[in-house]
């Protein structure tokens, strides 16, 4: 049995761990964000292959060899438009990690320094790193359920095999439930066949 001020360790330890794990996802999904190769606007896209296809119409008018110059003129634009949108893509991308320089390795830094805490400091195994988790095993600390980080995963795993259990019964009344009314239905058919 821990005293009061162990449970309170204990708690904000907990608490710490699920501070420091939203930071790492905001701070992944914030880098991830920024390295992200910017997409060009739909209405932008449109009108660059409305451009092409008006090049490509314009020199059919001009031209009347046939479907093979027509051919080349197509892949030959359909190659210039997609080289060139990954040109201004890549260049936008170059432009976008530029401006960001200081933040990406501020996010780099802090997300590394997240997951030292997570992987060092933190009380909690790897695999019961997330928010669920976290906000039972929380909760289980408050309300006295728990002292421990061994006693809050064994009542997680008892409660969530309880769950899974719970969750089959109302699955199995589901099916239950759906049979009785499918004898039912082959009831009524057969009486109203044998009237």
């Amino acid at each position: 049995m821990q005293t009061e001020s162990e449970r309170e360790i204990f708690i904000i330890n907990l608490r710490n761990t699920k501070k420091e794990l939203n930071k790492l996802i905001n701070d992944q999904q914030e880098l991830n964000q920024i390295q992200s190769p910017p997409k060009l606007h739909w209405i932008l896209n449109l009108l660059l292959w409305a451009f092409i296809l008006g090049g490509l119409e314009n020199l059919l008018k001009i031209s009347e060899r046939g479907n093979l110059v027509a051919s080349i003129i197509f892949i030959s634009y359909t190659s210039l438009y997609i080289y060139g949108l990954g040109k201004i893509n890549k260049s936008l991308l170059e432009k976008k990690l530029s401006e960001n320089k200081v933040r990406i390795e501020h996010l780099k830094e802090q997300i590394n320094n997240s997951n030292q805490y997570l992987h060092k400091d933190s009380i909690v195994p790897q695999e019961y790193l997330y928010n669920e988790a976290l906000d039972r095993f929380i909760s289980y600390g408050i309300n006295k359920r728990a002292d421990s980080i061994k006693e809050a995963i064994n009542l997680f795993e008892e409660e969530t095999k309880h769950q899974q259990s719970i969750d089959e019964l109302h699955e199995l009344q589901d099916m239950q439930a759906a049979t009785y009314l499918k004898v039912n239905e082959v009831e009524q058919t057969l009486k109203r066949k044998l009237r």
